[in-house]
Formats: C-alpha cells, sequence, structure tokens
C-alpha cells in the first residue's frame, strides 16, 4: 500500500487497522447512528445556536471551558 493512501467515504463503512512498522497502531470503525447509546451531543446546531453551525476553535474554547470547570468543581469538593 502507498504511504499516503487516500480512502474515501464508501470504503470507510467497513473497518480499517493503521499499522505503523507492522504494527497496530489504532482502528478506525464506522459510526454506528442507529445506536446512540454512550454517545451525549455537545451541540446542535439547530437547538444552540438558530441552526446555524459554529467554527471548530470556538468548539474546543468551549469544551477547555467545560474541563476547567469540572476540575475547579472536583477541586472545592475535595476541600469541603
Amino acid at each position: 500500500m502507498a504511504k499516503n493512501t487516500l480512502v474515501g467515504l464508501k470504503e470507510l463503512r467497513s473497518s480499517y487497522t493503521v499499522l505503523r512498522r507492522s504494527k497496530p497502531l489504532f482502528r478506525i470503525s464506522p459510526v454506528d447512528t442507529e445506536d446512540e447509546t454512550g454517545w451525549d451531543t455537545i451541540f446542535d446546531a439547530d437547538r444552540d445556536n438558530k441552526g446555524k453551525g459554529i467554527p471548530g476553535g470556538e468548539v474546543l474554547r468551549i469544551l477547555r471551558k467545560i474541563k476547567t470547570n469540572e476540575r475547579a468543581r472536583k477541586t472545592v469538593s475535595k476541600i469541603k
């Protein structure tokens, strides 16, 4: 297989194992859109932003803020 192989979306309907030096590095598997157990919706453009998307950088900023707030809450609960 070529070093820089492109895989189309149709080909991603099955699972692939990515190798590095003949050892498995990670596995790419299709997401089962019918089964949403274990997934949490963090942003729904229709619900959260009047049908408009937001830039990826903004999503990262929000996620980092949530993570910081969770850490702060854990610290406060340990002090009490």
